[in-house]
């Protein structure tokens, strides 16, 4: 049986390839201006979620992708 993404599903891909395009490379932890690119990072993901109506493919995406994302900024901190 064919599988397709719906339209909607496509779309929240298409930003989450955005997203992380955009937020790839974080700051380390301990730069001074981490808290504040933190802030701009949650705050642009949670406009991105509420846009497509707290979609639950739109909340597991984005919430994997802040996980991802702070990896790569903890190794820049040796960890």
């Amino acid at each position: 049986m064919e599988q397709t993404l719906t339209s909607e599903e496509r779309e929240i891909m298409r930003h989450a390839f955005i997203f992380l395009k955009t937020h790839c490379n974080p700051p380390a932890n301990s730069d001074e201006c981490a808290p504040d690119w933190w802030l701009q990072t949650v705050q642009e993901m949670g406009k991105v979620c509420a846009a497509w109506d707290n979609h639950p493919l739109a909340g597991h995406i984005f919430l994997a992708l802040i996980d991802y994302i702070e990896e790569k900024a903890k190794k820049k901190n040796g960890g």
